[in-house]
C-alpha cells in the first residue's frame, strides 16, 4: 500500500509539471498584437470578396456567419489566442466590418435594409467570438484547469 502512494505522489507530482510547462507555453506563444492584425486584415479582405459576390447578383445570407467565424478562427490561429477575453478582438472587428458592409450595401441599393439584415449583425458578433478561441489538446486544457484551480 505504500508503494502505491509514493505511485501516485509521484505521478501528480509529474501531472502537474506538465500542466505547468504547458500553460507557460500557451502564455508565451499567445499575442494579442497577431489576434489584432489577422482580425483586421480577414475583416478587410472577407469585405472585398462579400463586395464582388453581392456585385455579381449573389446573395447570401450564410457568408456573413462564415466570414464573421472566418475571421475569429484566423485570428486565434496567428495570434494563438486562448483565452476568452482575447476572443472579444475578432468578435468586434467582425461587428463593424458586417454593420460597414451591410450599411454600404444598403446604401448601394444591393441589398435591402431589414430587420434580417440588422439582426444578423450582432449574431456575426458572437460567430466571431466563437472562432475565436484556439482548440486546445488535452494537456492544454487541464493546465488550465490546473491554473483555474491554483495548483500551477
Amino acid at each position: 500500500m505504500p508503494r502505491a502512494k509514493k505511485d501516485l505522489k509521484a505521478q501528480e507530482k509529474y501531472l502537474d509539471q506538465q500542466a505547468k510547462m504547458a500553460y507557460e507555453h500557451l502564455v508565451s506563444q499567445q499575442s494579442a498584437q497577431k489576434a489584432a492584425m489577422a482580425s483586421i486584415t480577414a475583416a478587410l479582405l472577407l469585405m472585398i470578396v462579400f463586395m464582388l459576390i453581392v456585385s455579381a447578383g449573389l446573395k447570401f445570407v450564410w457568408l456573413f456567419f462564415i466570414s464573421a467565424w472566418f475571421i475569429g478562427h484566423l485570428s486565434a490561429q496567428f495570434g494563438k489566442v486562448f483565452e476568452r477575453k482575447l476572443a472579444l478582438i475578432p468578435a468586434i472587428a467582425a461587428l463593424v466590418s458586417h454593420a460597414v458592409l451591410t450599411l454600404s450595401l444598403a446604401a448601394l441599393g444591393q441589398i435591402e435594409l431589414d430587420a434580417l439584415n440588422l439582426a444578423m449583425i450582432p449574431l456575426s458578433f458572437f460567430s466571431a467570438f466563437y472562432g475565436g478561441v484556439m482548440e486546445l489538446n488535452q494537456i492544454q486544457r487541464r493546465a488550465l484547469w490546473r491554473k483555474e484551480l491554483g495548483r500551477i
